[in-house]
């Protein structure tokens, strides 16, 4: 796997290519569910625009400044929290592969949910600025 840079005017941060995936993911299955605002729509957008080219090769990951929908976003890092709780210490490899991307997940075994959480503050960070929920 490889890595690439999600920005967001001056902020940045590296993210591992399957951190940015399972983000995808879960994001999407969060804006799904609820009411969908023209802030969640346009967020729902940017998400379904990243697209895993090759390892470290992601496109459609730049945020624009302001960033879209500062409260939505941080809706949905909420809800991917809270659906982390569904999977204690680690996402199952039998999880991953049936619902997320299975040529990202071939190679795979359990999932720290740690790495995703961490993510997530990092996605925030760059996205909303000042510190993780």
């Amino acid at each position: 796997m490889g890595h690439d840079i999600v920005r967001c005017g001056t902020r940045s941060a590296v993210f591992n290519d399957a951190d940015l995936w399972l983000l995808r993911h879960f994001a999407l299955e969060a804006l799904t569910e609820g009411s969908d605002t023209e802030e969640r729509a346009e967020l729902k957008r940017y998400f379904e625009r990243w697209s895993w080219e090759a390892p470290g090769v992601y496109v459609g990951l730049e945020l624009r400044e302001p960033a879209p929908g500062a409260p939505a976003i941080k809706q949905v890092l909420a809800a991917i929290r809270t659906r982390m709780t569904d999977f204690p210490g680690n996402m199952p490899a039998t999880y991953l592969q049936k619902h997320v991307a299975p040529s990202l997940m071939t190679r795979w075994a359990d999932f720290p949910v740690a790495l995703l959480l961490k993510a997530v503050d990092q996605f925030e960070l760059v996205a909303l600025g000042g510190s993780a929920h």
